[in-house]
């Protein structure tokens, strides 16, 4: 009777080790806290075409002083912005995404870095980022629509690559696709490659 415990209990414990769920590595947030206000901010010429800002420039203002306005205006003003609440896949054998992943990275560390939820609490937004569940045509000062994948890691680790997918703000069904590569040097991420390969 002893020995039938032992091996149930054995089991049990060898069910609850395989049904361990996987999340969002800290690695990964690392990564993603150094770019995520980058992917959010607004462009100039986003902010240009804004009617909610009044004119931005008079014929006196020097360079210098447009730059600060533009600099003050993404600081402060208090932007919306929709973002999916979950990383999602990352299937390095995808014909582009292999390509890609093997030119940049030299290959990852898995093959599939499946979707996962994103913790929100450990982003670190800039205050006046607002995220909202649904745009509507009462949104204020709306940056697009946002879809961010899993970060994909060199076999090393010292390399990594991760695609984010962003909506035009008038066109919300219309996504630009673009990657960024990071490489660590002494010990921090820094990036060395933000691009884009295609739109849909």
């Amino acid at each position: 009777m002893k020995n039938k415990c032992r091996i149930l209990v054995g089991i049990i414990l060898l069910l609850l080790i395989s049904c361990k769920t996987e999340t969002v590595s800290d690695d990964e947030y690392e990564v993603l806290n150094l770019f995520i206000n980058q992917i959010l901010e607004p462009k100039v010429v986003e902010i240009e075409s804004s009617n909610n800002y009044g004119k931005l420039f008079s014929d006196k203002m020097s360079l210098e002083e447009e730059l600060n306005k533009i600099d003050s205006i993404k600081k402060y003003t208090p932007f919306t912005y929709e973002l999916s609440d979950s990383l999602f896949q990352i299937d390095t054998n995808n014909k582009i995404q292999h390509k890609l992943v093997w030119e940049l990275i030299y290959g990852p560390d898995k093959e599939i870095y499946k979707g996962l939820p994103l913790d929100f609490s450990r982003l670190k937004l800039q205050r006046n980022y607002n995220r909202i569940p649904h745009y509507t045509s009462e949104t204020k000062n709306f940056l697009g629509k946002f879809k961010i994948s899993r970060i994909v890691f060199s076999k090393r680790h010292e390399r990594a690559y991760f695609e984010y997918h962003k909506s035009d703000s008038t066109f919300l069904d219309k996504f630009e696709i673009n990657y960024i590569v990071a490489e660590k040097e002494q010990g921090v991420w820094k990036a060395k490659r933000w691009s884009g390969y295609s739109t849909k």
